[in-house]
């Protein structure tokens, strides 16, 4: 026994060399086979009232909490186990152990080793537990990166067009054929222009700067996404025509005054917006069909106006 918790210790010390090099089913093979030989030893040696025998259960919920992926092989390792505790039962049955212990020492020990045992137990379940808690945050982190990835303009960092037309189903659905809202589409004038005068870059810097103004503008009346371009959808919930048009209207005049400053030039623009009025009597398509028709109208008109269809 002492020979072998001496070759134990060096296992055991070889070991932290293996995990280095990611040998992690060998030293699952390794240490488990030692505590299974170890355990049987004491057995022989000691005899199994000394509670050693206890330790070759705990090495059945390491194996399932292992890196090993073939079910089977888990399944043949645990019969494996099984059988050598059952050898061990019998052969303790038919033969005393080689060493004598006083009954006091060998209460102790049994005691000791049942103790050991459970805490043998707790550590797999304790790591197992731990894996799953972090994995669980890791998966809710990433659903949520997901979620923003689908549901946002990457440029503007704005609501897409998927996610403003769930937003608005969701009102129309909710409301029971009863909702209120306005859809605004806006446009930015002669936004080409910028582009081909100022480069894409200094477009794409416009767009963003207009995208945190939008939404300054309209924090608590409504909601701005990114509908395609230079085109932006506004939804204005529980709102009437009347006071969409007046929302609009206030926007368009504080994006008209505005000065976008890219690198040392000072960029001045205006946007047309076209608003509709959602009905129940009509879809909600319908809906947003009417106030592109409207932006067309504004667009028709002169530009950097707020018409309505």
């Amino acid at each position: 026994m002492f020979w072998f918790n001496i070759g134990s210790c060096l296992l055991y010390f070889a070991t932290y060399f293996l995990v280095q090099n990611g040998y992690y089913n060998l030293i699952l093979f390794l240490i488990s086979s030692e505590i299974i030989i170890h355990a049987c030893l004491a057995v022989y040696y000691l005899g199994w009232n000394t509670g050693f025998h206890y330790y070759i259960i705990a090495v059945v919920p390491v194996i399932f909490f292992s890196a090993l992926k073939s079910n089977i092989i888990k399944l043949l390792s645990t019969l494996i186990i099984c059988a050598i505790y059952i050898a061990a039962i019998f052969y303790s049955d038919l033969l005393p152990p080689i060493y004598f212990l006083e009954e006091e020492i060998v209460t102790k020990l049994k005691y000791i080793n049942i103790f050991l045992l459970f805490i043998a137990l707790a550590f797999p379940a304790y790591y197992y537990n731990s894996a799953v808690v972090k994995t669980r945050k890791e998966l809710k982190e990433l659903n949520n990166q997901l979620h923003f990835l689908a549901s946002t303009d990457p440029l503007t960092e704005l609501l897409n067009r998927r996610a403003m037309n769930k937003r608005m189903e969701l009102e129309v659905e909710k409301k029971n054929n009863q909702s209120q809202f306005v859809v605004v589409i806006a446009d930015i004038d002669d936004f080409k222009l910028i582009n081909d005068y100022y480069g894409h870059s200094c477009g794409d810097f416009i767009l963003q700067e207009l995208a945190q103004l939008m939404e300054r503008e309209l924090v608590s009346k409504g909601l701005v996404s990114r509908w395609g371009g230079e085109e932006f959808l506004i939804f204005l919930p529980k709102t009437t025509l009347n006071q969409g048009l007046a929302i609009a209207k206030r926007l368009k005049e504080k994006i008209a005054s505005y000065t976008f400053e890219y690198q040392n030039k000072k960029i001045g623009i205006t946007m047309t917006f076209g608003a509709s009025e959602y009905s129940y009597q009509v879809e909600l398509e319908e809906c947003i069909k009417e106030a592109d028709q409207a932006l067309y109208q504004g667009k028709q008109d002169g530009k950097n106006k707020v018409a309505v269809y």
